[in-house]
């Protein structure tokens, strides 16, 4: 602003930056916001919390296979199951739930895949032999 004044002061006008307020995309950065790890999770999350459980779980099949090692990756495993436990196919959302241990096991849904292993197993009748 001081230089500003002082050009008008003078009669002398510099040329002014382009806006820093407008934003400029990042080369090679996000085109959509399924681009994003984070806005396609958030996307796929609302898809499953809004009941399209088929369009979230292509949406979060995606996620993992493109970002599997982001760290919402392990979440979207847990969701993974969790869509096709609500649609009965429990030993699908089985092996989504051993993945979570498998590949993820430092990660926070470690505690949740547990749970729902042992849900799924009572679901399958099998909680006589939950090691199986």
């Amino acid at each position: 602003r001081a230089l500003q004044r002082l050009d008008r002061a003078d009669g002398i006008e510099l040329p002014q930056p382009e806006s820093s307020t407008r934003r400029q995309p990042a080369v090679g950065g996000p085109r959509t916001r399924l681009d994003d790890p984070i806005e396609a999770f958030k996307s796929a999350e609302n898809l499953f919390r809004g009941g399209n459980q088929r369009g979230a779980l292509k949406q979060l099949e995606a996620y993992v296979k493109r970002w599997p090692k982001h760290g919402y990756a392990d979440n979207a495993v847990i969701y993974i199951g969790n869509v096709k436990f609500r649609m009965a196919q429990y030993k699908a959302a089985l092996d989504s739930y051993k993945r979570v241990l498998a590949d993820y096991p430092e990660g926070n849904q470690v505690p949740m895949a547990l749970l729902m292993i042992g849900q799924t197993l009572d679901r399958l009748g099998k909680m006589a032999h939950p090691t199986n």
